[in-house]
């Protein structure tokens, strides 16, 4: 099945080849997307500049599949003088049968579309069955369309088919599946839902294995009929039962309960799985449809079914039918419902869910719900979060109240940095006031209240704390920043907050951020009778631009890292920056078996003061050689002028990190080739 190419298939040849072609060929790659999208130029033009490609081509296939494409654009030429397209005013005088036969000539005049399907196309599927023998006769067409397009399959690892021509009868193609409902597949081939499909010719005089395919399904349609057809597809969930259970319903309303009843009721026993989503939509479908023919079914899975989803799609569509007397009870069986999902669910999402819709019957102190939940939430994440932490957080802090903010801010120390800084931004987000409040509060649905005068001091308390912690937030883009620190983030929940006591600038350099969140901090100190933190001063004196470079800080953290290690980073300063310093420090903390650490982080960041480059080393205690897991968590990010250039995470095995940071010296290297009065921050690092 490879090695059949189609008249389509072909033409990918040509416009590969292009690129190897001479330089001095009138068209090119580039040249027939833009040619066959302009409708300026008739098929005619097209047609001329493809035999002249022709005629020039040193590519023997190129040529060769350019006379192809020749022959198709004359061929529709010679159609069309024959048998002129009709007129919109023509066609809507034509019976059904006809007007589709017109409306499928008319594709030949598809071009790409930024949406799929086309208006023609949605048309020829709405007339349904009446447009299907028209639409087979056009399957094997392989005269070409006026789109030039990439269909995204796959043909390899990590790559896409390169864009291609679509011809006629791809598109009848994916109209027919979309009629029938089907996926085509059959003999190594397979034609999906998507708006490509490849249609392979086994000869000229033959019908392909896809028309065959087709007519195979059509000659089985028409030998069962229409009902009969509908129903065995709808009772036997066929590929395409949805689509024809819509149908079932309008055409043969009496017969598409039963077939509803038994498509539901497929067990493992039978052969087939019957999906939670499918049995959803099937209960949902007859409230969509208003169509009363299987009430029993739904009251009885109202009360009966297998999951909460389940009841509620079918009380839903009772509700949509206007059964009310079936609807009796339905308060009684969805709390019922709720409390066993609140007890017994298998994730936090399902469980803080349910207690969601308790807290909104008024049947449960929901809060306490949700504290019991984060008390029992792990307190480490070395990888990332679970999947209730956000939801969870989100909820203490929309409840307004102060016990769940102490239950909240409960060892905020202890979390990884993940946590805590997540905690820090649902601050922000939910204790926001004024016009904050309506930027940053985010759309949740959950049960939102004013915070309590104690609840709110408890977390401006706990942000204070955190205008202290330097920890980076790895891998995250939010808003300016690029691996912000979590003392960036807790300045910037307190100016939610408190928009005129705490200063935050949005793109202040990281010296201004220093300054800022240290002034910050007293201010919370000074109100609460605490000893003042000293603000950082800049006493560097200004370099020349051709000195912007020099490295004239060094910081290393904590305080209690080994002397070498120490001397080590301290050479550093009065030398010049390079693309490899944060990588070489990297990769020293990595093989140095004296240093035997669990991480580091190292920063670069220059102002726009022309005062030189900072290098800010975190050095994380630890023993990489005790660690049970050898893929190593890696983070860099590059922001330039207070534009993120570039921020990602990962991991690698500890011998590849060496190769890990090619790219990232790249970018480094971008950074430092801005001017001299550009500021920049740079961020790296790894932690077993």
């Amino acid at each position: 099945m490879n090695h059949r190419l189609t008249h389509v298939s072909l033409i990918c040849g040509v416009l590969l080849t292009l690129r190897l072609v001479a330089a001095d060929l009138p068209l090119s790659r580039f040249g027939i997307e833009q040619s066959f999208g302009d409708f300026h130029l008739t098929r005619a033009d097209l047609l001329a500049q493809v035999r002249e490609f022709e005629k020039n081509s040193p590519d023997a296939k190129a040529a060769s599949a350019a006379k192809q494409l020749a022959e198709g654009l004359e061929s529709l030429l010679k159609e069309e003088q024959e048998q002129p397209l009709l007129s919109d005013e023509a066609l809507e005088k034509l019976a059904p049968a006809e007007r589709a036969k017109e409306l499928v000539r008319k594709l030949r005049n598809e071009k790409d579309e930024k949406q799929r399907p086309s208006a023609l196309e949605i048309e020829l599927e709405k007339m349904g069955i009446v447009a299907v023998p028209a639409l087979i006769t056009a399957v094997d067409d392989h005269r070409p369309t006026r789109n030039f397009s990439s269909s995204g399959r796959l043909i390899g690892w990590s790559v896409t088919e390169p864009p291609r021509l679509r011809s006629i009868g791809e598109y009848a193609v994916s109209i027919l599946m979309r009629i029938s409902g089907r996926a085509i597949a059959k003999q190594g081939y397979s034609v999906n839902y998507s708006a490509w499909a490849p249609v392979y010719a086994s000869s000229p005089t033959e019908p392909s294995l896809v028309r065959r395919d087709i007519e195979q399904w059509w000659a089985e349609y028409q030998r069962k009929g229409e009902r009969q057809s509908l129903i065995d597809d709808v009772e036997n969930l066929g590929p395409g039962w949805t689509t024809e259970l819509h149908w079932l319903i309008q055409r043969y309303p009496a017969d598409a309960g039963a077939a509803m009843v038994q498509a539901y009721a497929w067990t493992n026993s039978k052969g087939k799985q019957i999906y939670l989503s499918e049995k959803l939509l099937l209960l949902r479908l007859p409230g969509e449809c208003k169509y009363h023919g299987c009430n029993a079914l739904l009251r009885e899975k109202m009360e009966n079914g297998e999951t909460r989803a389940i009841k509620e799609a079918a009380a839903s569509s009772l509700k949509e039918l206007g059964e009310e007397e079936l609807l009796k009870g339905w308060d009684e069986i969805r709390e019922k419902a709720l409390r066993a999902d609140l007890k017994d669910g298998k994730t936090v999402a399902i469980r803080m869910a349910a207690a969601r819709e308790l807290g909104k019957l008024g049947c449960l102190d929901v809060v306490q719900a949700f504290i019991e939940e984060w008390q029992q939430e792990t307190k480490n994440y070395p990888n990332g979060l679970d999947e209730g932490f956000e939801t969870v957080v989100n909820f203490l802090c929309a409840s307004g109240e102060t016990r769940a903010m102490q239950a909240l801010l409960t060892d905020w120390d202890k979390r990884e940095t993940y946590g805590r800084f997540e905690i820090v931004r649902k601050l922000g987000e939910w204790l926001a006031t004024g016009d904050a409040a309506k930027r940053a509060r985010p759309t949740d649905e959950l049960i939102a209240k004013p915070p309590e005068p104690a609840a709110t001091q408890a977390a401006v308390a706990l942000l204070a704390h955190a205008l202290e912690i330097t920890d980076v937030r790895s891998g995250m883009a939010w808003g300016s920043f690029a691996n912000p620190r979590i003392c960036d983030g807790a300045l910037w929940a307190l100016h939610q907050i408190e928009p005129k006591v705490y200063a935050f600038s949005e793109m202040a350099g990281r010296r201004q951020r220093d300054v800022e969140r240290f002034m910050a901090a007293n201010v919370w100190r000074k109100a609460n009778n605490k000893p003042l933190l000293s603000v950082p001063v800049t006493t560097l004196p200004a370099l020349p631009p051709e000195a912007a470079l020099k490295i004239t800080e060094v910081e290393i953290t904590p305080g209690d890292v080994k002397p070498e290690i120490a001397t080590r980073l301290t050479k550093l300063k009065n030398g010049m920056f390079a693309a490899k310093t944060i990588s070489d420090i990297l990769n020293w903390f990595a093989t140095n078996e004296t240093a035997r650490v669990g991480g580091v982080s190292v920063d670069a960041t220059r102002e726009d003061d022309l005062r030189g480059v900072k290098l800010s080393v975190k050095v994380i205690h630890g023993d990489y050689r005790k660690s049970t897991n050898r893929m190593w968590q890696t983070h860099h990010s590059v922001s330039v002028g207070g534009k993120a250039g570039g921020a990602g995470s990962g991991s690698c095995v500890p011998d590849s990190l060496h190769d890990f940071w090619t790219d990232f010296d790249g970018k480094v290297q971008k950074a430092m080739e801005s001017p001299p009065n550009t500021s920049f921050i740079i961020s790296a690092g790894w932690r077993s």
